[in-house]
């Protein structure tokens, strides 16, 4: 499968992994069919495996750094700031992968070498640090209505920042033209992001009740995997059908 076509847009300029096609550059949102939601866990399982070496023991030390400042109580809020940096460093990892196949895991830290890139996540880090203090107020004071309104806040945030880090770091677009893009490509893919996250969030569920520690290993790098390739299909025009067999 030719997976280097991932890193194209819709016209076939190829996307480096340093950067976009400039923020000059306009961004066209793709309407993805919601029949390409299974397959695209499929290629995600398929490549998170081939590369476990490198795509899974990334995605793990994302994991247990997350894990580690959600043990910090009220601190636990602090979470989105390793959160929104390694997501941005897992991006860039696993685009060098796709495009050049010599990626490394030092690469999932390439993003504190990036000051222009890091200056530009830092609305988003601020952001999620005041909607992680409203959570945490919510679900600390007001328990079972305030976990209703913390999965109703969690769904707007989604819709709202979904792919902010990816199009900050691959169009070089601000906070505020990010958001936008995403309310209108939540609007236009909303069956298939729906559809997709049901699945993820399935997969997320069995290993929560199963407590199977080993199947958390591979449910999150495809989680990751997935949101990659969520956004090359909306954002850089990519389609699955596309690939053919090596």
């Amino acid at each position: 499968m030719d997976y280097t076509k991932l890193g194209q847009s819709n016209g076939g300029v190829p996307v480096g992994p340093t950067g976009g096609t400039g923020p000059s550059s306009p961004v066209s949102i793709s309407k993805v069919d919601v029949s390409n939601a299974v397959p695209m866990l499929q290629l995600a399982w398929k490549l998170t495996k081939e590369h476990y070496s490198v795509v899974g023991a990334a995605a793990v030390i994302f994991l247990l750094i997350i894990l580690a400042f959600r043990q910090m109580e009220s601190l636990s809020i602090l979470a989105v700031v390793p959160g929104v940096i390694l997501n941005a460093g897992f991006l860039r990892l696993f685009r060098k992968l796709l495009e050049s196949k010599t990626a490394e895991l030092a690469d999932l830290f390439s993003v504190f070498r990036e000051t222009d890139l890091m200056m530009r996540l830092v609305p988003v880090i601020v952001a999620g640090i005041g909607v992680g203090a409203i959570q945490y107020f919510l679900t600390s004071r007001m328990g079972f209505i305030g976990s209703l309104m913390n999965l109703f806040l969690s769904l707007v945030l989604v819709a709202l920042t979904a792919f902010s880090v990816p199009l900050m770091m691959f169009k070089q677009i601000d906070l505020l033209k990010s958001i936008e893009l995403n309310v209108q490509a939540t609007t236009i893919n909303w069956e298939f992001m729906l559809a997709s996250g049901l699945m993820l969030a399935g997969l997320g569920v069995i290993c929560a009740v199963l407590l199977l520690l080993p199947l958390f290993l591979v449910a999150f790098p495809i989680s990751l995997v997935s949101g990659y390739f969520m956004y090359v299909m909306m954002f850089e025009g990519a389609e699955l059908n596309s690939f053919s067999a090596n």
